[in-house]
């Protein structure tokens, strides 16, 4: 159909007797047939892709409602066993990175030998030896956030507490003596 509508339109620009007679010999080789059967394979193809989405939209439901959801609901709840190994990954991280960081720091500070010139040294509000001397103390930081995160792994209970009610036994009703 497209074709024939750009076969047109070159007909008429290229015509020099001007469009009518190029319009009715196209309109005469113009069958209904077959652009009833081309629009009917179309909607028969629309149709078996409907169906297809159809049958996948049971396994993509999920997805979708994940996408839908709000971005602190997609996440997945961890279980106790894996925020526990979490809290200890971290904490087990962040201790070493911290105890690098000290040493580092310390060598450092040690190693260093500043010099500056007097007129410098004058305009800085403080002094600058003392400062460089305990600058290791920086990566006490992470050391003292990687012992908070191995103690919170300690604090996080595997099942869950049960209401203590629950585990009463059952309540009796009191006997009724039988009237005679």
């Amino acid at each position: 159909m497209i074709g024939k509508a750009v076969a047109l339109s070159e007909a008429i620009a290229r015509s020099d007797r001007g469009p009518l007679p190029k319009i009715k010999e196209m309109v005469r080789n113009f069958k209904i047939e077959q652009v009833t059967d081309e629009i009917s394979g179309a909607l028969d193809k629309m149709n078996e892709e409907i169906v297809r989405s159809s049958a996948d939209d049971e396994r993509t439901k999920a997805k979708l409602k994940k996408r839908d959801a709000p971005w602190w609901h997609i996440r997945e709840k961890k279980t106790a066993e894996r925020r526990r190994e979490d809290q200890r990954v971290k904490g087990t991280i962040s201790f070493f990175s911290g105890i690098g960081v000290t040493i580092t720091l310390y060598s450092l500070a040690s190693a260093l030998v500043l010099k500056l010139p007097p007129d410098v040294i004058a305009k800085i509000p403080f002094e600058i030896e003392p400062l460089i001397r305990v600058a290791w103390t920086v990566g006490l930081i992470p050391i003292f956030a990687g012992v908070g995160h191995l103690t919170a792994s300690l604090f996080i209970k595997s099942a869950p507490e049960q209401d203590l009610r629950s585990q009463l036994p059952p309540r009796q009703e009191p006997l009724t003596p039988l009237a005679n």
